[in-house]
C-alpha cells in the first residue's frame, strides 16, 4: 500500500500534473498526500485508473463517520473534531 506521494513521484510526477490528469487543483493533490483530507470515491476511483493501481493498494486518510477525518477549522480557526 502507497500514498499517493509515494505513488507520484515513483513514477517523477508533479502534482499539478497529476491535478490536471484527473481534474482537480494541486491543493487537492497535497492534501490528500498529506493524508489531511481523503478523496472522493470518484477521485479515487480516477486516481487508481491514473496510477494503475488497484483503489485499495492506493493509502489515504481514514473515514470518520460523521465528518472530516482530522476535524474541520471553524471560522475562527479552531478545530472542531468528531465526535
Amino acid at each position: 500500500m502507497k500514498t499517493i506521494l509515494e505513488l507520484r513521484l515513483d513514477r517523477d510526477m508533479s502534482a499539478p500534473v497529476v491535478a490536471e490528469a484527473i481534474g482537480t487543483t494541486p491543493p487537492s493533490i497535497y492534501a490528500w498526500e498529506r493524508l489531511q483530507r481523503r478523496p472522493s470515491d470518484y477521485f479515487m476511483k480516477l486516481l487508481a485508473e491514473f496510477f494503475e493501481t488497484p483503489v485499495e493498494q492506493i493509502k489515504v486518510a481514514p473515514f470518520r463517520k460523521g465528518g472530516h477525518p482530522f476535524g474541520r477549522p471553524r471560522g475562527n480557526g479552531k478545530l472542531v473534531t468528531a465526535s
